[in-house]
């Protein structure tokens, strides 16, 4: 190699290279960075999401103990039978009740039928079906009559009554669903 040349060489190509050499690490820097600030993200959002599904799952877990004790709190009352059978039927279908675990609404529903199947089989004051029949004919009748002789306002008022309050029912019926669906999907 000749020396004459090398300052030429070592004047042109060693800053070139090292500006090239600088180019390159920029690039690599940028990138890698990219790369980790992607990451970073991919993780914060999963982490996001998880903390999400946390504090929704904490929420329920109060609601669910929030509906236990009311529930224990309406088995424990002294009401009569059909009174406390009454109250707890109804906090059943509430918003309230929509949080309790499925399994133990099935389970409440489930004995008071049994207790209700066992009444209707061993009390001797319990009506005969026969006089359900009776009393079934008689409103009928009764309905029929009233129906004949009523004001076409009060059937127009009886009819809309009726149909706002299925509406009113139906939504219920919607958010509870809604509810436990997102409830079991947790």
């Amino acid at each position: 190699m000749n020396f004459e040349n090398w300052s030429i060489y070592q004047d042109n190509v060693i800053p070139t290279g090292a500006i090239f050499i600088g180019i390159i690490s920029l690039i690599m820097s940028y990138y890698l960075n990219s790369r980790t600030l992607k990451h970073s993200e991919i993780l914060n959002k999963k982490s996001l999401r998880q903390s999400e599904i946390n504090i929704t799952r904490e929420l329920r877990y109060e609601d669910e103990k929030k509906a236990m004790k009311i529930l224990m709190e309406l088995v424990d009352n002294d009401l009569k039978y059909l009174d406390k059978r009454n109250d707890i039927l109804v906090f059943l279908k509430s918003f309230e009740g929509s949080f309790l675990p499925v399994s133990i609404a099935k389970s409440v529903i489930e004995d008071y039928n049994k207790l209700d199947e066992f009444e209707r089989e061993n009390d001797p004051s319990y009506p005969s079906d026969e006089y359900f029949k009776d009393m079934e004919e008689n409103y009928s009748e009764y309905l029929e009559e009233k129906e004949r002789y009523m004001h076409p306002y009060d059937k127009y008022s009886e009819e809309l009554s009726r149909k706002i309050n299925e509406s009113h029912n139906s939504i219920k019926h919607k958010i509870i669903k809604k509810i436990k669906d997102s409830y079991q999907s947790i």
